[in-house]
């Protein structure tokens, strides 16, 4: 059972990784696309939670940057 953990966690590690990595090296699209697919799987919450940076407001509720997101991505299409 511990070996089993033991390689699910290290794949998920170097999946998460990998992702980061393609984000990271990715064009401007590129991104776009992956943090399109990230609100659509994980919902607006999550998002706002990794990245308080995105609205420019790290002390503010996740309400007022789930609004703020959610404007700067309309303005961008």
């Amino acid at each position: 059972m511990a070996h089993w953990l033991e390689t699910m966690l290290l794949a998920l590690i170097v999946s998460t990784s990998v992702i980061y990595a393609v984000y990271t090296l990715s064009s401007v699209r590129m991104k776009r696309i992956m943090l399109g697919w990230l609100i659509r799987c994980c919902g607006l919450k999550v998002y706002a939670w990794l990245s308080p940076r995105v609205s420019g407001c790290t002390h503010c509720t996740a309400d007022l940057q789930k609004r703020t997101v959610v404007r700067q991505f309309e303005q961008g299409k």
